[in-house]
């Protein structure tokens, strides 16, 4: 077995280990191969044979992997304990420079720290045994589940022969395909997913190692009477801590704190909420009053590229499996037509993995530029105010109160002159965005052609990435949603009078409008039509009149005696009255409602 130095070696061990029980598994069934599916009988000394493969296959593992299992449950401990050395020495680290920058700490005596120091000792005893129990506890379900699946495919495959499959090889293959589809994937969550060794043992041991290094960053800040912490801010936070990024937090869970070191929320308070889940990526540092910075919150702009990170991770990750999940399929199929159809689609995936990847790269980097562009606009924009705004005073002095300076005089040329340098470098740098935009947009179209969710699309050069983003992130929901999509979608504010966005059915295609180029204006339209019609309705009393009008027509309506065109009036006046009471006006806020319209 390969030396394992850290988490990922650990995942790739189990992954090798169910990678060779599968292997082991196939080529048994590869090396019992029956020639005559037609013939009963056959198939009766086939499958007894196979049983007593069984039998072997069991014995073999279980002698074989169970010292692999010791020897991997070994290394988690160490690894867990090289976790909280690790976290104790940086943060001792990191505590020593700021006191030679002049925080004031002192290190407090072993006796009054003992107590809390074996508590931390006892803590990382039951993380490890607990972290190694429920390894051994998998190790035994990944042998048993290879021992169940070996028992079903040898039945399975067996009926598949009786019921016409065509050969031994196709037999097979169609009693191992769901089972190869998934792997061994022998652990079960309290949510009903179901995940390999290999994937929960990474979970596990990443999540156990980074508790192991927060305990030893703690117990160094309890030696120094340190309490408090700060969430570090970084590129792409897990949704269930984004809240808590940034905060300063009373760390009552590994340093010892207490309510009463402040006004600050409590680390485990914040951990109940979500922070520090499994696979978690986020993490604190000390916060030393008065020199430590706090990072100011994620903007709107922030957090949408945090939400695109995510969204593209997950792609990514969906390619991946799906990749594996082929590269299964078409390794251990013994037909070798399904190996030729299995290996494509591997290749298929694959594909669209590198291909996301080199997407998101070109994506974040158009992104950047046109963020930083973005910046330069503001900047000019401002100088331009500036520059228009001294022009406008000079201008009002030299030429209207004949009380200009010479000085004033040459200034006021000068001033004309940078007015004129800065409006061509803005409408230079304005075409540069759209130019960016508009190659951003270009990708998302071809994306939405080439994975057949659209026939066609077109977008407006005028819309910023996150719109674009935005835009398609709806689309392929409905098309997964519903499957059935129209044709088109073109951005076309000619064939979209006074609304967000139309479906005409003749060509089958939805345009959109100039709505989508500005947001923040579209939502204050919205904003301004929703109100409009709350005060319109204050102002001449609808709903008041509507209900005398609705009481009317219910008084009319249970009056046996009213018949004909009265009744018949008094329940259109009914229905127009409940109109009335039910109306709102609610603009289109989201691309989704298309769907509707």
């Amino acid at each position: 077995m390969a030396k394992i130095n850290d988490e990922y070696d650990i995942g790739a061990a189990f992954e090798t280990i169910e990678n060779e029980l599968i292997s082991s598994m196939i080529r048994n069934f590869e090396n019992h191969k029956q020639e005559e599916l037609d013939e009963k009988k056959h198939w009766s000394m086939w499958q007894t044979e196979m049983l007593k493969s069984l039998e072997k296959y069991k014995h073999d593992n279980q002698k074989k992997y169970g010292k692999q299992f010791k020897d991997i449950n070994k290394q988690i401990e160490v690894l867990i304990r090289l976790a909280r050395s690790e976290g104790g020495m940086n943060q001792e680290k990191r505590i020593l420079e700021e006191i030679k920058k002049g925080f004031p700490a002192k290190r407090i005596s072993k006796g009054s720290t003992a107590e809390f120091f074996k508590v931390n000792d006892r803590k990382l005893d039951a993380l490890i045994q607990a972290t190694t129990s429920d390894m051994q506890k998998a190790e035994a379900a990944v042998l048993r589940m290879a021992n169940d699946q070996y028992r079903k495919i040898i039945y399975n495959a067996q009926v598949y022969a009786n019921t016409g499959a065509g050969t031994y090889e196709k037999a097979v293959d169609m009693a191992t395909k769901d089972f190869l589809s998934a792997g061994l994937n022998c652990i079960q969550y309290t949510n009903g997913a179901r995940h390999t060794i290999a994937d929960y043992a990474d979970m596990a041991i990443r999540t156990a190692s980074k508790r192991a290094y927060l305990q030893g960053e703690g117990e160094m800040r309890q030696q120094w009477g340190l309490h408090l912490v700060i969430m570090n801010k970084r590129g792409s936070p897990c949704p269930k801590c984004l809240p808590f990024v940034g905060k300063i937090l009373i760390d009552d869970v590994w340093s010892g704190g207490s309510s009463k070191d402040g006004k600050y929320p409590l680390m485990s308070s914040a951990i109940a909420a979500g922070l520090y889940h499994p696979r978690c990526k986020d993490s604190h540092t000390t916060y030393f009053p008065g020199i430590t910075k706090v990072d100011p919150k994620y903007n709107k702009q922030e957090i949408a590229d945090i939400e695109d990170t995510a969204k593209q991770e997950a792609k990514q990750q969906y390619a991946e499996r799906q990749e594996k999940r082929f590269g299964r399929l078409a390794e251990f199929s013994l037909n070798p037509e399904n190996q030729k159809k299995y290996g494509a689609k591997q290749n298929e995936w694959h594909k669209q993995s590198e291909s996301i990847k080199e997407q998101a790269s070109v994506q974040d980097d158009i992104k950047s530029e046109i963020a930083d562009m973005n910046i330069r606009q503001n900047v000019l924009e401002k100088q331009l105010a500036k520059a228009k705004e001294d022009e406008r005073t000079l201008t009002q002095k030299v030429y209207f109160e004949m009380t200009g300076t010479p000085e004033e005089i040459e200034r006021l040329k000068q001033v004309n002159e940078e007015k004129q340098v800065i409006e061509k470098s803005l409408s230079d740098l304005k075409d540069q965005i759209l130019s960016k935009q508009e190659t951003y947009k270009n990708g998302v179209e071809k994306r939405l052609v080439e994975d057949k969710v659209l026939d066609k699309v077109k977008f407006s050069r005028k819309m910023n990435p996150e719109t674009v983003d935005e835009l398609e992130s709806t689309i392929r929901n409905l098309h997964e949603k519903y499957g059935i999509m129209p044709k088109a979608v073109i951005y076309s504010p000619a064939k979209v009078e006074d609304a967000t966005a139309t479906y005409n059915w003749l060509d089958d295609a939805i345009y959109i409008s100039n709505n989508f180029n500005d947001p923040e204006k579209y939502l204050e339209k919205v904003r301004k039509s929703e109100q409009s019609l709350i005060e319109y309705n204050k102002h001449y009393d609808i709903k008041n009149k509507a209900k005398q009008r609705l009481d009317e027509a219910e008084r009319i309506l249970t009056d046996k005696s009213v018949k004909g065109y009265e009744r018949e009036k008094a329940r259109i006046q009914k229905v127009e009255a409940e109109i009335q009471l039910k109306e709102t006006r609610m603009a289109v806020r989201d691309f989704s409602y298309v769907s509707a319209i």
